[in-house]
């Protein structure tokens, strides 16, 4: 569909290139960061992580500088 859509693979098999940063807190954050790598790869995408606190709080809340973003909350205070 992406093919159609004239989303087409380059010479190197990519598609799209993106910017895949994510919270260095928490066990599973960087876990999901690993599949959610490998399921956009399956369809081309090739995405890239910046690594580190200071890396990952320059580029989402100081440059704005990323394409997908995930981050780890909980309300674990709450009794």
């Amino acid at each position: 569909m992406l093919d159609e859509a004239g989303a087409k693979r380059g010479a190197d098999g990519v598609r799209l290139k993106l910017t895949l940063d994510y919270s260095p807190s928490g066990d599973n954050v960087p876990e999901t960061a690993d599949y959610v790598k490998q399921a956009l790869a399956a369809i081309g995408h090739q995405a890239t992580s910046a690594t580190g606190q200071p890396d990952y709080l320059r580029r989402r809340l100081g440059e704005y500088d990323f394409d997908l973003n995930i981050y780890s909350a909980s309300n674990i205070a709450d009794p």
